[in-house]
This record gives C-alpha cells, structure tokens and sequence, in this order.
C-alpha cells in the first residue's frame, strides 16, 4: 500500500502526546547524584575533577541542566535528557553535529561528550 502522511489533527495528537510524556518523564536526578555519575564515569578532558560546591541547576524546560566547575577551573554544562528525546537518537546526533558546526566557525558552544 501507498505510504500515507497522518492527517492533521493526528500529528497534532501525537505532538500533545509527547509534549505530555517530556513532562512527565522529565529526569528526576540532583546535582549531587549527576557529579557522582561525572566524577564515575568520565576523565575530564581539563583535568581535576568537578567540583560539588559549584554545581547548580539552570533553568530547563523538560531536561535536567547544571554548571559546573572543575578543579582545574574548567567550566562544563552536564545536560540530562528527557524520556522522549532520550529515544531520538537521530534527534541527538543533529544536535551534536549543529554544535559542531557552530563551534569549526568560531561560535564558542558545548562539545558533547557521549555516555
């Protein structure tokens, strides 16, 4: 059979649908537990490590951000996705390749660093 595009009102439901799931599968996780995760998982490219005092949350819509300091005075931005982007690989890689490109033209941005 032909492939069919869903009607309008059937995008439309789907959009709320996952508007509603970034809601509600916004992470639950602090600060403390997301440098724990850091400070297990990852080498800090700057050395030293991330330093628990400096953390703090910025604002987000349906993420989990925090900035944070190392001990080498290094700054980094920690984002944690929601359940819906979370499952869009394809979503994430353009995210990555749109701030790589932004930042081989000399527009200072984050330089993602997978888990």
């Amino acid at each position: 059979p032909p492939h069919t595009r869903p009607r309008p009102e059937c995008r439309a439901m789907a959009d709320n649908d996952d508007e509603a799931r970034r809601k509600l599968e916004k992470p639950q996780c602090s600060a403390e537990a997301v440098i724990e995760f850091v400070r297990a998982s990852f080498v800090l490219p700057c050395g030293g490590e991330v330093d628990a005092s400096s953390a703090k949350e910025l604002n987000s819509y349906d993420d989990r951000n925090f900035h944070v300091r190392a001990t080498s005075g290094a700054e980094y931005t920690l984002k944690v996705h929601n359940g819906v982007e979370s499952q869009n690989q394809p979503l994430l890689d353009a995210q990555s390749a749109m701030m790589r490109h932004l930042t081989a033209r000399g527009v200072k941005c984050p330089d993602r660093k997978s888990t």
